[in-house]
């Protein structure tokens, strides 16, 4: 043992990352939804925060690709958008970002989930449900 308790620490740290990088991740388990048959990930991945609202400065639709990708190679298939998850200043837009993954990784490839119904108003935000704000 060393002298420093924190240097037997970060050894064991290091030691325990390194096993981290050399072991093949464990897959996400996959559930039955529903009674159509459709299969999705138990858990899933919201892909607000690469777009909208707690977005990180500097991440890159780049990076954003390379983590669902991550997220598919783990076992994770089920993607949570909503047309509302956009930014408003700059333009971009979550489903984008998600189209953009799908047509990398093929359609079959994930379940999407999506919400709507938010619409702007002058006052904010109000819930529409109006076909033409359903389709949009």
């Amino acid at each position: 043992r060393s002298p420093r308790p924190e240097a037997d620490a970060d050894r064991s740290q290091n030691h325990t990352l390194e096993q981290i990088h050399r072991t093949k991740m464990a897959k996400v388990p996959q559930r039955k939804l529903g009674s159509q048959g459709l299969v999705v990930s138990a858990q899933g991945l919201g892909t607000m925060g690469m777009t909208a609202f707690y977005k990180a400065e500097g991440n890159s639709e780049e990076e954003n690709l390379k983590a669902i990708a991550k997220a598919l190679e783990c076992g994770i298939n089920f993607l949570d958008t909503a047309w509302i998850y956009q930014n408003f200043e700059t333009g971009e837009k979550n489903e984008e970002l998600v189209g953009k993954a799908i047509k990398q990784h093929g359609r079959e490839k994930f379940v999407i989930a999506t919400k709507f119904g938010l619409v702007p108003s002058a006052t904010g935000l109000a819930v529409s449900g109006k076909p033409e704000d359903v389709r949009r």
